[in-house]
Order: C-alpha cells, then sequence, then structure tokens
C-alpha cells in the first residue's frame, strides 16, 4: 500500500502548482459586469475603470470579428504589485481567464506601445476569443464538462472541446499581435526593430512551412511566432479582410476529432490552401526584404538574446550568451575603443555597474519566497539594496532613471531618484550633465522630451534614446523601410545612418560608434564608422491604419481623465464563495466484454487558490471500481491536500480469480518551501495517511535540496546538485529510510557527466522501494530492476555513472503531429551492494538515447530507450517518457 499512498500524495501537491499568483497576502475585489468580470488587487484598483473602458471596446470589436459570443464569461484578473513580471497569460482552463502583471515596463521598447493595459486586453483578449470558440460536438461536450486542455476519450475516438487550442504557436501569436496592432496603441507591427528581424528571416531564406509550423529551436525561437505570424495575419487581411481573417477560428473549431487539421481549413475558409498561403505570403515579401541592407563590418560578440547596452562615462558593455553555457560580459572603452570580456553568470537583462565596478542585472526575482519584486541582482541572486520594485532605464553615477510597476499598469510611469518625472513611452537616457531624455507619445507622433520640455517629434510609435553626445546630438534608434537604423538630431534636423537597416542599439565611442545588428542567426556586435544623410525616420501605414477601429485607443479618455464608474459594484473575493464547476474530462472504453469509464471534475476558484477534485471510474474488464474526492489548498505559502479513496475489486471474466475486497485510503499533505533563490530550492514534504482496511497509519517526511544552473536552450543543467532525503513509518513499526544524491555538469559543449548515489534502509523484506524511484524521470533511478529482486534485503546502496551528449539535429514535419528536436546518446553502469540474509553486490551497464520530441507542433516531451546488461540476470529493454507543456 505504501507506494500507492505515496503516489496519491505526490499527483496531488507540489510546490504551488496551482496558483498563479504569489502568497503575498493581499486581499482581491470582484466587480461584475454584463460581458466580464474583473478581480484586482486593492494596489490596482487605480486602473479598474480605466480596464472597463478598454475591455468594453475591446469585446465589442472581437464578437464581430470572431463572429463569436463566449460560452464563458471572461475573467479579467489584475494581480497585485507582489507579482512585478513583464508577461500576462490567457487560458480557457478551466475557465477564460485573462490575468495581467504590471512589469510592461521591461518591455516597453520590444512592444512599441502607448498602454500596457490596453496591449495586454487586446492580445490576450484575442487568444480567449481564439481558444474559446467551439462547434459540433465540442459544444455538446462543453456543455456537460467544461473547458478541458485534454481530449475526452469515447471508445476510440477523441473528442476536443477546445480544438484551436492546438494550432500552431505562429498562428494564435500571430494573430493576437495583428489584433494589438488595430485600435491605434501601437504594437510590435509598427516596431522597425522587429521588422528588421523579420526580413532578415525572410532575406536568408529560412521561413518554410515546417520551420513556421513547428515550435523548434532555432533563433529567434518563439519570437519568430509573433512578429512573423503578426505579418502573416495582416497579409491575409489585407486579402480577404478582417471578419475573414479574425472568423478562421470559428472554422478551424470545427474539427473536435483532429485538431491538426490545417489544409483543409484554409482551403474552405480563403479557397488557398494552407501550404500555398505560406508560400505566397514568403514570396509577397522576399522581393521587398531583398533590399535590405546591414553592416558589413566583423563582429567582436555575437548572443542569441539581445541585451540592451549599457554605458557610463568611459565604458560601453553588455552580456552575450549561446542560451547554453554562461554568458559573457564584453566592456568598451569609449576612447580607444578597446575591448575586454569576462565571463559572469548574470540574468541575460539590461546590465548596470553600480559601486565599486560591480556589474548587476535588473530582473524580476522571488523574494522571501512571497512576491515577485524587479530589482538589481548579482551573480549569485543577492539583490543590491535600494533598487527593489524599480525597473532601472539608465544610470549615471549616484543618479537613476527608473518605470514604477505598481503605477505603470496602463502608461509608463518614470521617475528620476525619487522625483516624478511623468509618463514616457520609451527607455529613457541621461546625458553628461543628468538631464532626462525620453519619448512621449501623441497619437500617431513620437515627442521627444528633453526633461519637462519637447524637442523635436515625427510620425512613428517606435524610436528609442541611446546617447547624447558632448555636442548636444540626440542619438536614437527609429524606423527605416526594412528595419530600423541610427539617427541623431542637430540643429533642427534628422540625420540617418546610411549602410544598413538591421542596427537596433548603438553608442557613440570616440570618432567611432558601437552598434548591435539582428541578423537571421543572431545578435551582432560592431564596432565602426557610420556615414548619415538628413532623413526623417519611416512611417509605418497598414491598411487597418485607415479604419475608424484604429481611433478607438485616441477616443479613450486618459487615465487621468477617467470618470469614476460608481455604479459598478465590487464584492470581497472569497475563495470559497467563488468555488465554481471548472471543468472535467471523461473516458469511456471497450475491451472485449468489458466496458471501463473513468470521470474527473474539478471545482476551483479563478485565482486558483483551492480545488476540489472529484474522480471516479470503473473498468468492468479487470473488475475495479474506484472513487477519490481531494481538495488542495494553494493560497498561502505553505500547500496543503487533503483526500480520502474507495477502491472496489472484483472477479470478472478476463480475471476471474480476482479476490473481492474493498480498500478506503485517508491522506494529509502539506509541502513547505524553505528556500528559493536563484540556484538553490529547499523544501519538504510531510505526509500522514490511514489505510481502513488494515488499520494502519502511515508517516511520511522528506526534504529535497537542489542546487542548479541552467540556460534557456540548453538540453540539460550546465550544473546540477540533488540530495532528497526520506523517512517512511508504519504504525504497525515498519519503517523506510533513503537518501539519493544526484551531481552533473556540463564539461564542454552539452557533454554532460552524471553521479548519484542511492541508500535505503528496512526493517521490512516486502515492503517496496522508497517513492524517490516512483516519480523520479531519471533513467538511472528507474533503470535498476535488480533492487526489486525477492531476495530479502534491509539494505541496498547503488552508485552510478554517466555520460551523455546532446546532438542538436532536428526533423520537423509539416502535417505529422510528431517531430524531432534534438537527442542525447548516454553509456552509465551501476554498482549494487545489499545486506540481507547474506551481503551480496553485483554491477550492471547499459547504452540509451534520449530524444527530445514535439508533440503536436507545440509540446516538447521526452522517450527515451536503454538496453541494460546485468551481471547475473537477463537483459533489459527500458522506455521512459517524460511530458512537458
Amino acid at each position: 500500500m505504501l507506494r500507492k499512498i505515496g503516489m496519491v500524495f505526490f499527483s496531488l501537491v507540489s510546490v504551488h502548482a496551482f496558483s498563479f499568483l504569489v502568497p503575498d497576502g493581499v486581499d482581491y475585489q470582484v466587480a461584475e459586469l454584463k460581458h466580464f468580470r474583473v478581480i484586482y488587487s486593492k494596489d490596482s484598483q487605480q486602473f479598474l475603470e480605466r480596464l472597463i473602458l478598454i475591455e468594453e471596446k475591446i469585446i465589442k470589436d472581437f464578437e464581430k470579428t470572431y463572429n463569436w459570443v463566449m460560452e464563458d464569461k471572461l475573467t479579467v484578473i489584475l494581480a497585485s504589485d507582489g507579482n512585478q513580471i513583464a508577461n500576462a497569460f490567457s487560458t480557457a482552463f478551466p475557465k477564460n481567464i485573462n490575468t495581467f502583471y504590471n512589469g510592461g515596463g521591461a518591455l516597453l521598447d520590444y512592444f512599441s506601445m502607448r498602454s500596457w493595459l490596453f496591449s495586454l486586453a487586446s492580445h490576450e483578449g484575442a487568444h480567449a476569443y481564439q481558444l474559446d470558440i467551439k462547434q459540433s460536438i465540442s459544444k455538446v461536450y462543453y456543455s456537460v464538462f467544461g473547458s478541458s486542455p485534454l481530449p475526452h476519450l469515447f471508445i476510440v475516438l477523441p473528442i476536443f472541446t477546445n480544438p484551436n487550442y492546438l494550432l500552431p504557436t505562429w498562428l494564435i501569436e500571430g494573430n493576437a499581435v495583428f489584433n494589438e496592432a488595430r485600435f491605434g496603441n501601437g504594437g510590435r507591427l509598427f516596431s522597425g526593430e522587429l521588422r528588421a528581424l523579420y526580413c532578415s528571416l525572410i532575406k536568408d531564406q529560412l521561413l518554410d512551412e515546417s520551420r513556421l509550423t513547428n515550435n523548434h529551436l532555432f533563433f529567434p525561437y518563439t519570437q519568430e511566432k509573433y512578429i512573423v505570424g503578426g505579418y502573416f495575419f495582416n497579409f491575409l487581411y489585407e486579402r480577404y479582410g478582417l471578419e475573414t481573417v479574425n472568423s478562421f477560428f470559428l472554422s478551424q473549431a470545427d474539427h473536435w476529432i483532429n485538431p491538426f487539421i490545417l489544409n483543409a481549413t484554409f482551403s474552405d475558409h480563403f479557397k488557398r490552401s494552407y501550404s500555398d498561403l505560406i508560400d505566397e505570403f514568403i514570396k509577397d515579401y522576399s522581393s521587398f526584404c531583398l533590399k535590405q541592407k546591414k553592416l558589413q563590418a566583423k563582429a567582436f560578440a555575437k548572443s542569441v538574446f539581445l541585451v540592451p547596452l549599457t554605458d557610463d562615462d568611459q565604458e560601453v558593455w553588455s552580456l552575450t550568451t549561446n542560451g547554453k553555457q554562461t554568458p559573457e560580459l564584453f566592456i568598451v572603452n569609449k576612447s580607444d575603443a578597446t575591448i575586454s570580456s569576462k565571463l559572469m553568470d548574470l540574468d541575460t537583462e539590461k546590465i548596470f555597474k553600480i559601486g565599486k565596478g560591480e556589474f548587476v542585472s535588473n530582473d524580476s526575482k522571488l523574494i522571501d519566497q512571497r512576491e515577485m519584486k524587479f530589482s538589481l541582482w548579482d551573480e549569485d541572486g543577492k539583490e543590491m539594496e535600494g533598487f527593489r520594485g524599480k525597473i532601472v532605464t539608465d544610470m549615471r553615477r549616484e543618479d537613476h532613471l527608473w518605470i514604477s510597476p505598481r503605477e505603470s499598469m496602463d502608461e509608463q510611469i518614470l521617475y528620476h531618484n525619487d522625483k516624478r518625472v511623468g509618463t514616457t513611452h520609451s527607455s529613457a537616457k541621461f546625458d553628461r550633465d543628468l538631464n532626462v531624455y525620453r519619448f512621449v507619445q501623441r497619437k500617431n507622433e513620437r515627442v521627444l522630451y528633453k526633461n519637462d520640455q519637447p524637442v523635436f517629434s515625427f510620425k512613428s510609435f517606435y524610436a528609442k534614446v541611446v546617447d547624447i553626445d558632448a555636442l548636444g546630438r540626440i542619438y536614437f534608434i527609429a524606423n527605416t523601410s526594412l528595419g530600423s537604423t541610427l539617427f541623431y538630431f542637430e540643429s533642427n534636423k534628422f540625420f540617418k545612418e546610411t549602410a544598413s537597416d538591421v542596427i537596433v542599439d548603438a553608442r557613440k565611442l570616440n570618432g567611432k560608434y558601437l552598434v548591435t545588428e539582428v541578423t537571421s542567426s543572431g545578435y551582432e556586435y560592431k564596432i565602426v564608422n557610420l556615414d548619415f544623410q538628413e532623413e526623417l525616420p519611416f512611417v509605418y501605414q497598414y491598411k487597418f491604419t485607415d479604419r475608424s477601429e484604429f481611433e478607438i485607443y485616441d477616443n479613450l479618455p486618459s487615465q487621468s481623465a477617467t470618470p469614476s464608474l460608481t455604479v459598478i459594484a465590487s464584492n470581497d473575493y472569497s475563495m470559497i464563495k467563488n468555488l465554481e464547476f471548472s471543468g472535467g474530462n471523461s473516458t469511456l472504453t471497450y475491451i472485449d466484454s468489458g466496458f471501463a469509464g473513468f470521470l474527473t471534475l474539478n471545482i476551483a476558484d479563478p485565482l486558483e487558490y483551492n480545488q476540489i477534485t472529484l474522480a471516479g471510474g470503473m473498468d468492468r474488464y479487470y473488475g475495479t471500481d474506484s472513487l477519490r474526492a481531494t481538495y488542495t489548498l494553494t493560497r498561502y505559502l505553505w500547500d496543503y491536500s487533503i483526500y480520502h479513496q474507495f477502491q472496489r475489486r472484483y472477479p470478472t471474466d478476463a480475471n476471474p480469480l480476482r479476490a473481492k475486497e474493498n480498500e478506503q485510503e485517508s491522506g494529509l499533505g502539506v509541502i513547505v518551501p524553505f528556500a528559493q533563490t536563484k540556484n538553490h530550492t529547499f523544501y519538504s514534504s510531510l505526509f500522514s495517511g490511514y489505510e481502513h482496511q488494515d488499520q494502519l497509519h502511515t508517516g511520511y517526511l522528506s526534504g529535497h535540496y537542489q542546487f542548479m544552473k541552467s540556460y534557456e536552450l540548453s538540453f540539460f543543467a550546465y550544473r546540477r546538485f540533488d540530495m532528497i532525503l526520506e523517512h517512511l513509518v508504519k504504525s504497525d513499526g515498519v519503517y523506510e529510510s533513503a537518501m539519493w544524491t544526484k551531481w552533473s555538469m556540463d564539461i564542454k559543449d552539452e557533454t554532460v557527466v552524471l553521479m548519484d548515489l542511492l541508500l535505503k534502509i528496512t526493517n521490512d523484506y516486502e515492503l517496496p522501494l522508497s517513492s524517490i524511484n516512483n516519480f523520479s524521470a531519471s533513467p538511472i533511478i528507474s533503470a535498476p530492476y535488480s533492487l526489486y529482486s525477492p531476495s530479502l534485503r534491509k539494505k541496498s546502496t547503488r552508485v552510478g555513472l554517466e555520460f551523455k551528449k546532446a546532438l542538436n539535429y532536428s526533423y520537423y514535419f509539416k502535417s505529422f503531429p510528431v517531430s524531432l528536436r534534438r537527442f542525447a546518446p548516454k553509456i552509465f553502469s551501476h554498482y549494487f551492494y545489499y545486506d540481507a540474509e547474506v551481503a551480496g553486490h553485483f554491477y550492471e551497464v547499459g547504452t540509451g538515447i534520449t530524444f527530445e520530441l514535439l508533440l503536436g507542433h507545440l509540446a516538447p516531451f521526452n522517450v527515451s530507450v536503454y538496453g541494460i546488461t546485468k551481471e547475473f540476470d537477463e537483459n533489459h529493454i527500458i522506455l521512459d517518457t517524460v511530458m512537458s507543456f
């Protein structure tokens, strides 16, 4: 019974497995409106009325253009200031929920936006409509079971309630990027920086159907799906019109059995196949993008992620990375352009130099396990004093410019030290005299401010200040027709760099320039001479900019002028009173003469603070009926779970010798997180269970410490150490103790060595191994069948050694829903020692290979195959799978 109890417990409780809000103790309110509801914290209440005005406009537009009224009323969550995250998300599971965080200031230049709140409402709102749309049988199943990310199984047919959930990422995100640009708030289609990237991919002929359809591992990774997808939907819009483009999702939703069908939907909806339209889209832009220019100078550094340049009076620096190993910081001397570099394990965010030359990064991290805050952090993840809650845009000596996330859910509010500067729509910059430069958007014009005074303006939604030289020239990055480049303003005239359309950042040196160019394979850093000619930044015009919807944002009252909506009643949010049915899943199968049916129902509150799960099933083939009820609480720092399970077994035609018996189990579990920092995690699990039939109590305690350095693109952790200690005791005196330690490191270019040690002591010969073996995805832990030998053992020890090498070979299919992303062959050996009636030892050796596959063009998962040779036993072949979504 031990193994079953452990499996139930660990499937129910994990470190904050359900909640998407930090446990900062902030209370929330609920405002119910006709078409949506808003759940907001006290510190986000100042944005409530603004959000309501925005959502009403967007919902009205989307109901028309998507030709759909949501089955579930949309819930919009304004997260508290304890959740300073530069992101948002939309989900249809368990309900239609859009969650907005206030860290948009970190993405200000990337989004080319006026209002973070409007950007989120339009982008995530588009996702809400895309994912909610249902047709025919999907609607029937939804009316009974609600939404589900997993298909229902009816005999042999999978039935999806939300088929659009499995559309390729570039269609989902591309449509949202297109829609975010339609309302006059700016958006990524107005960014020259992103057009430079897009045209680079087109020019170098890297885009095709298989690459676009699959979530691959090529630069620029998922960013490609957003920007290329956005241009693709604009291409479709210019051919077919807005309503036809957005209502594509209504047509696609009819594929409730096979949601991967695309060519048929495109052919029916657009009268052209998916493949043909991709080819025509690429062809249409190819001749245009072929004209894109880049500098011919050799790059002194390259990176797959863009970290903005930062400087002081003497030096310029940035961080480069290949995404798999420790990043490298380069430093360029402004006077003589000499370059130095060193490895630094900083986050790939904007880097600043403080104090006596210490380099730190500006990012959002978990603090005291209770809040996510922006601050400055060193290599070890230690916070620098005085910067908590600040998105820093520039520093000069003791002064710094920063955006306040707490005040910037809508437009971004800039500060100079403790003095409020005002609204900014770009990152801000000091000159040598500590004057403050920033761009402010006025309708479709970009206005450059020096302190409180406007200096110049031009039509655009994108531009960022990068430097101000000793002569007073103001340097900025702005649009060209094919991307972006460096401009400067002097004597009431604009001057444009003439040799590149792909400059996305720059600083002036002594007579030369340090520039960052984007290419189809990454970012390149160059020191060059530049030529300029008088010319204004290019104005991006789209067909949709002439539509009336492009005036929606301009026609909204400003945040300060938003009227008080006193008619909106709000109530305190209660995690108990707000519990509601949140979906379920069903399976019905038939084997020979026996039916098997399983049903899961979930009840949860919208913030997912607590959840009730009811699961039951009957299997008339194997002779097993079961029912389980679970309550899980994740609102607080500690996570709790309580469950009761009943199971009945009986003989069947397929299993006539099975004895009749009933079993009941109850249990209570808690996970206590002690520490979670940049590289360190330490938590403890406690569990108490009761087996009613045997009248046995079970107590379980574990501690798990992990040190890990892992980079975004690596197959395996760069450095990792795990230690798990477990102890289990039963009321009849049986006990088991176990320890597992594992250490691994990347010795060179994703060649990894791994060593582990497993110890186990028990006073019960027949007690199964500890739950370490049951739940670890590691092949070293799951491989040793020898430990399950019927030989009586009270002590077991195993030492393991493994070598593995990641090979970045991939193959992506256009239609077939499983592709190869990469793989890793490995060799390993284990030495075992045991002590029971007679001590003994043996060994096993093996080889294997782990494939990282891509399921449904979206979700990576691992499949491993091992061949094991034991000293005195037959050979074994083992198949192991790990899913990650």
